[in-house]
């Protein structure tokens, strides 16, 4: 039964409680995996993860029925999909090793006069960046730090209010407020890759998107860094490179593990 719904050629008709259920069990064994540090097993429930039709059913769903954006063209031109495309898009949805460049808009930067690049890549490769989210997530919950809080899944601002709060409320500390330039635009295309340390075939995807350009004003530009902001699975890749500096930040102000544990330290990234 439940394979004929997952099967199905309607879109209405998809059991979705059931599609998140076999997302979440394969994203499970993968957080499991990778705690006890077993690489091997957690690039074979990727591989399988990316492979299984309710994972491609939930990346599509989610960047054209959930995502803010969803009505946002990119190169291709594509603002929606009708269900009938939708299920096409799941039926054509695997990695291939390219992409198309993303295109970019400039939007105005909250609180300044200035404005900040946004890439906009084509449906296509939204869907295809959400399926590899949804496999590399599961593996990067399992090392990130505790007081990591931007970009999360499940976590926001107030969650972050709240680690501050009970970090400082028994005693006085003092409070290292700093903002990353342009975190997004330069981070080292190369480190990041040799630091999320995935297998070959996911590796020449998430490179491809890292190199494939952008499109401003009917002109194609290279990307040689950074990753571009607007993509389903940027905010992941920003994690990843910044992955880390809570640790570092400790060691580096207090030595000492007894002083460490007198430091609060909370990452909001924006």
């Amino acid at each position: 039964m439940t394979h004929s719904i997952m099967g199905s050629d309607e879109w209405t008709d998809i059991n979705w409680k059931q599609v998140q259920k076999n997302v979440y069990r394969l994203q499970t064994r993968i957080f499991k995996a990778k705690h006890r540090g077993d690489t091997k097993q957690v690039h074979r429930l990727q591989k399988l993860l990316m492979k299984s039709r309710s994972a491609k059913l939930l990346a599509v769903r989610r960047i054209t029925q959930d995502n803010q954006g969803k009505k946002t063209a990119g190169v291709d031109g594509v603002k929606s999909l009708t269900p009938e495309e939708r299920l096409d898009l799941v039926n054509n949805l695997y990695l291939t090793g390219k992409s198309k460049p993303t295109r970019r808009v400039m939007i105005p930067k909250p609180g300044t006069t200035e404005e900040r690049p946004l890439g906009i890549p084509c449906m296509m490769e939204r869907a295809r960046q959400m399926l590899v989210k949804l496999a590399l997530e599961a593996e990067w919950e399992a090392v990130f730090e505790t007081n990591t809080h931007g970009f999360r899944t499940g976590r926001g601002a107030h969650d972050a209010i709240e680690t501050i709060f009970n970090g400082i409320k028994s005693k006085e500390k003092y409070v290292l407020d700093a903002d990353i330039s342009k975190c997004f635009d330069r981070i080292n295309q190369k480190k990041l890759l040799t630091k999320l340390n995935t297998f070959p075939s996911l590796n020449r995807q998430i490179k491809a998107w890292l190199k494939s350009g952008v499109v401003l004003d009917g002109q194609l530009f290279p990307t040689n860094e950074g990753v571009p902001q607007g993509g389903t699975i940027s905010p992941l890749l920003a994690l990843v490179a910044l992955y880390g500096l809570e640790t570092a930040i400790r060691e580096c102000i207090h030595p000492s593990k007894t002083a460490q544990q007198e430091l609060c330290v909370c990452f909001l990234c924006r």
